[in-house]
């Protein structure tokens, strides 16, 4: 099967031997790597990310080839995986911190919690949230379970940071694996953070149906 970069004119498996190659060879595959799909990766990030300033998108895009740069000049970047995926997957992520700082300066905090009831509607977690802010819980809501992601296990506690990060999308275990690898330099299975992720969302349930 044809890699996203073939399907676009451009030789994946050249590419990443450029990118293994001198100093001058490896500028040469991200300078041609940057040519064929910054443009994309911005049209991504507008689909993606509607309400993001586009300084912001171009932000997430620029992050995405510098954090492939970094990775190749390390020696930690796996060719094996496809190269144009990890652009498009970091961007995302970086898209995502950009949208959540952003939002945090300029939302209020009552406006980010009725955000989050809309984000949640027609579920029972979101009538709950709803009720909570109606009767001016949510502030307290928000600091038990801030209060609750203390008391977690390591794996626990970075799956929910995660899941925090990329609010309200979801994210494949993979990914999640992937990204604590990254940040922490142990890679947990799928089966942990599948388990973290039902922990988590268990107890945010009863936190969210007590009463206050």
């Amino acid at each position: 099967m044809a890699t996203i970069a073939e399907m676009n004119g451009l030789d994946e498996d050249e590419i990443k031997l450029g990118l293994m190659g001198t100093e001058a060879e490896c500028e040469a595959a991200l300078e041609s790597l940057y040519a064929n799909y910054s443009e994309r990766i911005m049209h991504y990030l507008e689909r993606k990310f509607p309400g993001l300033r586009p300084d912001l998108q171009a932000n997430a895009m620029v992050d995405s080839f510098r954090a492939l740069y970094e990775k190749v000049a390390s020696g930690e970047f796996n060719y094996d995986k496809p190269l144009i995926s990890f652009l498009y997957k970091v961007a995302y992520r970086r898209a995502v911190d950009e949208l959540r700082e952003y939002g945090c300066r300029t939302l209020g905090r009552s406006e980010f919690y009725e955000s989050v009831g809309e984000v949640l509607e027609r579920t029972d977690e979101g009538e709950a949230w709803k009720a909570h802010l109606a009767e001016g819980n949510a502030a307290h809501i928000a600091q038990l379970f801030r209060d609750f992601l203390l008391t977690l296990p390591p794996v626990q506690r970075q799956v929910a940071q995660i899941m925090a990060d990329g609010f309200p999308e979801t994210m494949p275990e993979d990914d999640i694996c992937e990204i604590i690898f990254n940040r922490t330099g142990k890679r947990p299975t799928v089966v942990q953070v599948k388990s973290a992720k039902r922990e988590i969302r268990t107890k945010f349930e009863q936190i969210l149906n007590q009463k206050v």
